[in-house]
């Protein structure tokens, strides 16, 4: 007499059951990188890839604070701005400041 395979019922079952499980651990992982912040791209070797920015461009100084560092590039004693006399004075560490009187 020739062997037939028998089946079982419940392996079938688990194929599925296993390949559910892979699948939504696969979507569940990807899920967890897309809302995790990322410095760098993972390589195909593991290592990590510093994603290049663009330079952004510096905001403008308004005018009080170009005034007050051309003050402080020239250790001025004093600068005007808007009417007003900005005095140089030193902080108990030592840190140079200027003040309205």
């Amino acid at each position: 007499m020739a062997r037939t395979k028998r089946r079982t019922r419940g392996g079938a079952r688990r194929n599925k059951r296993s390949s559910l499980k892979k699948s939504l651990s696969n979507s569940l992982s990807s899920m967890s990188n897309f809302l995790s912040p990322k410095k760098g791209k993972k390589s195909k070797r593991g290592k990590t890839v510093k994603r290049s920015k663009g330079k952004k461009s510096k905001k403008a100084l308004n005018p009080y604070m170009k005034a007050l560092k051309k003050a402080r590039d020239s250790d001025a004693p004093s600068f005007t701005y808007n009417g007003k006399t900005y005095y140089q004075k030193t902080t108990k560490t030592g840190m140079k400041i200027y003040a309205a009187r």
